[in-house]
């Protein structure tokens, strides 16, 4: 069993100090690897930026010589020692749900940051030794051997299984289907603790419902409550990880909102990301791209589920969730990179940049377009069944064909597990919304239609967009282009980051909108690259920035209406 020991530096803030016995080395010389990547965010993040003071210690004490071969990893020599020990520190100063952090009130450490593995010896279990004050309670979804030591089966157990240490965590617990579910909080908040009971518990058991078992025994949530703006969620191995603040606003409506869809989100994870995998992610690779199409699947059907479940069973009201999916419907419409990038290639390249903004109109986003997918899918089967099966007869399938099993999926499982419940053919409906960029709007109408409802179509209320074709943002006290519909003269004439100086000769300060109220015609000044110029922008018949919206038609009919209620109530 190979040996953890971690404190906080008492040499440098924001570092803590890392030792690691290595027993029973199996050759003179072996190699440890620091991860690239984490599960949960698929871009090389490159953890041993962080690392320094590396040395290594044979078992007599004496340090001995090692080499870096690659940009994580060490050649150590092990000169027939019966153990090697590794010193080194790390610098902790991300505080989100995948990065370490440190105050002097707690200890927040993701293992996959920080910890090595012997190559060959993956698979060997690891105990941890935390060193922090007696009064320190560890929230964790690690086995504890005693109140400050952890104890994971495999590396891979334990770089999935993050750790606070605080003397202010809270705990509150309830249990479905004799599955246990540990709410640990690290933070202020004013909400009360039957709210969260009962609201956690309800969105639990909608989960069960679909699965019929639970993936482990015991769950946990570790909510981390900031006293700033923050909002970020991973899933972890039997645990997860969610960060959100301004604490002073959790209890009021909107923010608890968003707690509650991100921790639904999270546990759906629990089934698809931790058990049910694609094949191209099982096992992990730490070291490189770990390249997968299926992110649809993913991150498109949790996204999907996070906020439907939570309508489907009454924790939020029915307007509360279409306000949320209309709020997704914004943010992937608002894409034009859906006009170039089907979902299974932007899956892909997701190790490229997966998770920031990028060029324009590159690339969709699995989240947004694969809960897209994901709704589409759900309300086909449905009309091919006549209400007799949905998106939870696959769900169900996958976990126990795959996810129980062990076993990952393929691109051709999914089409296969589908095309078996629709009881026919779907090829052309994944070939439509997963692997080309085919627009959506007019089969998201007709499939809408079935439950009653429509996708409504309307201008924006910003004249830059609607008129013109281009967004502003407000950056370093500057008013900037942003983003240029394709196809419109913004889009010849403007580029991002465009410094707005004037309009018609009128000072602009804060007031774009205001200034091209009722104009057909504008002069427009800007720097860009430093250099002043000035450009003529005029309205055409034409709209851009068109706002989408699911809204429910006013004619439905009662059997429209009942499919909605099967759909949602």
């Amino acid at each position: 069993m190979i040996s953890v020991h971690i404190k906080i530096s008492e040499r440098v803030s924001k570092t803590i100090d890392i030792e690691i016995i290595i027993p029973n080395p199996t050759r003179l010389d072996f190699v440890v690897q620091l991860p690239a990547w984490r599960p949960g965010r698929y871009e090389m993040q490159n953890f041993a930026k962080n690392l320094t003071t590396f040395k290594s210690f044979g078992s007599n004490g004496s340090e001995i010589n090692h080499c870096k071969i690659t940009k994580d990893s060490w050649r150590i020599a092990a000169q027939n020692s019966d153990l090697i020990k590794l010193h080194y520190s790390y610098y902790v100063n991300q505080m989100d749900a995948g990065g370490s952090y440190t105050t002097n009130q707690m200890l927040y450490v993701n293992f996959i940051n920080c910890i090595f593995y012997v190559e060959g010896r993956i698979d060997e279990p690891y105990e941890i030794k935390v060193e922090v004050p007696e009064t320190y309670k560890i929230a964790c979804g690690l086995k504890q051997l005693s109140a400050h030591t952890l104890f994971a089966h495999s590396f891979y157990e334990l770089v999935d299984s993050p750790m606070v240490a605080s003397d202010r965590l809270q705990l509150i617990t309830y249990e479905v289907a004799n599955t246990v579910f540990n709410v640990w909080i690290e933070g202020h908040h004013a909400i009360p603790e039957a709210q969260i009971i009962a609201d956690f518990k309800t969105f639990t058991q909608a989960q069960y419902q679909i699965f019929k078992s639970f993936p482990f025994e015991t769950y946990h949530f570790l909510l981390l409550f900031l006293p700033y703006r923050h909002y970020h969620g991973v899933e972890h191995h039997n645990s997860t990880v969610i960060v959100l603040g301004p604490d002073y606003q959790l209890a009021k409506p909107e923010m608890y909102k968003e707690l509650l869809g991100i921790s639904c989100h999270e546990l759906f994870h629990a089934w698809n990301a931790l058990k049910i995998k694609p094949k191209e992610l099982t096992p992990y690779d730490y070291t490189k791209e770990n390249y997968f199409e299926t992110g649809f699947v993913l991150e498109g059907l949790t996204t999907y589920y996070g906020d439907y479940l939570l309508g489907r069973s009454g924790v939020w009201s029915v307007d509360q969730y279409m306000f949320e999916l209309n709020a997704i419907l914004k943010r992937a419409f608002d894409n034009f990179g859906s006009q170039n990038a089907s979902l299974s290639r932007s899956s892909v390249e997701l190790w490229l940049d997966g998770y920031v903004q990028g060029i324009p109109n590159r690339k969709v986003s699995i989240y947004t377009k694969g809960c897209l997918f994901a709704l589409l899918l759900d309300l086909t089967l449905r009309e091919l069944s006549n209400n007799l099966t949905s998106l939870d007869e696959v769900m169900l399938p996958l976990w126990e064909r795959f996810g129980k099993q062990g076993l990952g999926y393929s691109t051709k499982d999914m089409i296969d597990l589908v095309n078996e419940v629709a009881g026919q053919d779907l090829t052309e409906f994944f070939e439509v919304t997963i692997f080309s960029a085919t627009p959506l709007e007019g089969l998201l109408h007709q499939k809408l239609n079935w439950i009653g409802c429509g996708l409504t179509v309307q201008e924006s209320r910003s004249n830059t967009e609607n008129y013109f074709g281009f967004r502003t943002a407000e950056k370093d006290g500057k008013t900037v282009v942003d983003y240029s519909e394709p196809g419109s003269l913004s889009d010849k004439l403007l580029a991002k980051n465009d410094e707005l100086i004037a309009i018609n000769g009128r000072k602009i300060n804060g007031n774009v909108q205001d200034l091209m109220e009722n104009k057909d015609e504008i002069n427009l000044t800007f720097f860009r690259d430093s250099a002043l110029q000035t450009i003529e922008l005029r309205k055409t018949s034409h709209r851009y920035f068109k706002q989408y919206a699911i809204q429910p038609l006013q004619s439905s009919s009662f059997q429209l209406q009942e499919n909605f209620k099967k759909w949602l109530i």
